[in-house]
């Protein structure tokens, strides 16, 4: 793991992993372990976990399953359970395939009776098609 990657996992809040983040994308050092590692950092925080999420994206770099599980997961701890399925969606678009990481953090942000738990339960029993 790189300095940067050591120095953003010790991060106890986002704020200061986040700017180690923005110094290694200047620096074109920047690479999925990073991202994650922010993510992780980021905490309750969903909206900041998406936003890099989003920024890994913009950078042209190719997700990875642990990305992406960390994005569906920040999306749990928000209880945005639709935008968690459309994370879903776009793995199996960009050839990802489903760890069972992956199905428990979706299943965690749809955790509720009625029908979208039960959708969510299928589709990770399903897995990518």
């Amino acid at each position: 793991m790189s300095t940067y990657g050591k120095a953003i996992s010790k991060c106890k809040k986002w704020q200061p992993a986040l700017a180690l983040l923005a110094d290694a994308r200047d620096k074109s050092l920047a690479n999925a372990v990073l991202f994650s590692a922010a993510m992780g950092a980021c905490g309750a925080r969903w909206r900041w976990a998406v936003r890099v999420f989003a920024e890994f994206l913009d950078a042209a770099l190719r997700g990875d399953v642990i990305l992406f599980n960390s994005a569906i997961s920040a999306c749990g701890r928000g209880e945005q359970w639709r935008l968690s399925l459309q994370l879903l969606s776009q793995m199996t678009r960009v050839s990802l395939r489903w760890s069972l990481v992956t199905c428990n953090a979706a299943l965690g942000a749809v955790a509720r009776p009625g029908p979208v738990g039960r959708s969510a339960g299928e589709v990770c029993r399903e897995g990518p098609k």
